[in-house]
């Protein structure tokens, strides 16, 4: 009686095995493939749509400050740029020094943000075809245990197929040609006398209102309506300074008209990307011009995160200054 039940259990066992070990149903295995690669293709595209959108959003920002302030030769290149700007073309070396400063650090951000998007891209692509490929591979030791050599033929001839795909080959040459690490590449800072946040030095400003306000040099004539750069707290003011240079000192001027009062932080980068922090100015509330010094550091970008105004909704900066050591 023990013989009988051992060997009903042990075939009902094998029996529920050999199931879970069946070929899988190969047209929903490739199909559920070809639908999330289409998922990745369609999402990432949206996503370069976006950036290509805020890219001449930027642009036309830029273009509409440049005008104020009399560069018209750069608003023409602007015009030009906003008609072919994927084309990525060499600014004309006669454009004003301030523009073409202001102008290459849109087109070098949003080369960094197309880049960043690329490999993402090819990361989960190629994630996405190798688990696709291991299944199929899986499936096929399974059908050379069945002899089932028709179902062989098909299966790899789809591997031919995905192994040979634009999608992959294009994800395989991404993952291939990755930059150099950060900590390789070397920095060069300068160092220059008076105030490097100015546009006029080729500094570019980027914030939620009147961006340029904030490095125009003019840290006298301002109301409550106008002459400050604007963002609804907690807001970001972004400084691009044309180069890198070594600082060791920042003033910031707040709107110190109807008794407002401010708590912020800074931070800087040399890269866009990766930002250290620099002070917090967050346990007193402060107003009008504050100084800070620090020791001497590589920076190309600063980044004012304004956290809360007395006044009001908005944090209101009047002025950026950035100096060397040397000054």
């Amino acid at each position: 009686m023990r013989t009988t039940q051992t060997i009903l259990l042990s075939w009902i066992f094998a029996m529920g095995f050999a199931r879970s070990q069946a070929p899988l149903n190969f047209e929903e295995l490739k199909a559920t493939y070809d639908s999330s690669l289409q998922d990745v293709v369609r999402d990432f595209n949206a996503s370069s749509a976006a950036a290509e959108k805020h890219y001449t959003s930027e642009l036309g920002v830029l273009a509409r400050e440049l005008q104020k302030l009399g560069d018209l030769h750069a608003v023409v290149w602007i015009k030009r740029e906003l008609q072919r700007f994927s084309a990525m073309n060499v600014i004309p070396d006669d454009a004003l020094a301030p523009a073409e400063t202001a102008i290459r650090t849109l087109q070098e951000r949003y080369r960094k943000g197309a880049q960043k998007t690329e490999s993402l891209k090819a990361r989960k692509t190629y994630a996405l075809t190798s688990t696709y490929l291991e299944k199929v591979d899986y499936q096929i030791r399974l059908h050379t245990a069945r002899n089932e050599a028709a179902m062989i033929q098909v299966m790899n001839a789809e591997i031919q197929r995905v192994k040979t795909s634009t999608a992959f080959t294009t994800a395989l040459a991404c993952l291939n040609r990755q930059p150099a690490p950060a900590h390789q590449v070397a920095i060069e800072a300068k160092v220059a006398p008076g105030n490097v946040a100015l546009v006029t030095k080729g500094a570019l400003g980027i914030a939620e209102n009147r961006s340029f306000e904030m490095i125009d040099g003019n840290s006298d004539k301002y109301d409550l309506k106008n002459g400050f750069s604007q963002g609804r707290c907690p807001a970001d003011f972004m400084i691009f300074l044309a180069h890198v240079y070594t600082l060791d000192r920042i003033r910031i001027k707040l709107n110190e008209l109807n008794d407002q009062k401010y708590t912020y932080r800074i931070e800087t980068s040399v890269d866009t990307e990766n930002w250290l922090p620099l002070l917090s100015q967050e346990a007193a509330m402060v107003s009008g011009w504050q100084t800070h010094t620090f020791p001497p550091r590589a920076v190309q970008d600063i980044r004012i995160r304004g956290l809360f105004n007395s006044g009001g909704p908005h944090f209101n900066l009047v002025e950026v200054e950035a100096y060397c050591p040397a000054d």
